[in-house]
């Protein structure tokens, strides 16, 4: 470039590599979030951002594949884990009337001793 072009020319800084580059989008992707148009660039170089999308891709491919062993390991044991579930929920089930079964006789206390006198 000539002396003239870069003494016109914005510089911008990285966020991640803190390399300086022109501010153009040859060295920066643009940051197509702005609603009104106008060109405003990423604050991270072309070669940073590409890294960082690489992996992120990565994270996600590895997130799908835990997704389709857990998935994998459920079909298996599906039958075992609704045994389970059955089994929990009816314990969750008789402790719960249980706890109703003696508020109410808590609350109802009076009440109930005066029915069983009577009735003796």
């Amino acid at each position: 470039m000539t002396e003239s072009k870069m003494s016109n020319m914005n510089f911008k800084q990285c966020n991640e590599c803190k390399e300086v580059f022109p501010a153009t989008l040859e060295y920066f992707y643009k940051n197509v979030k702005r609603p009104d148009g106008t060109i405003i660039l990423r604050r991270q170089c072309k070669k940073c951002f590409c890294a960082y999308k690489k992996k992120k891709n990565s994270e996600e491919e590895m997130k799908i594949k835990i997704k389709e062993l857990n998935s994998k390991r459920y079909l298996e044991n599906r039958a075992k884990h609704l045994v389970q579930v059955k089994e929990n929920y009816g314990k969750r089930r008789q402790a719960l009337e249980f706890q109703i079964l003696e508020e109410f006789y808590l609350m109802r206390k009076e009440e109930i001793e005066k029915m069983v006198n009577v009735s003796t």
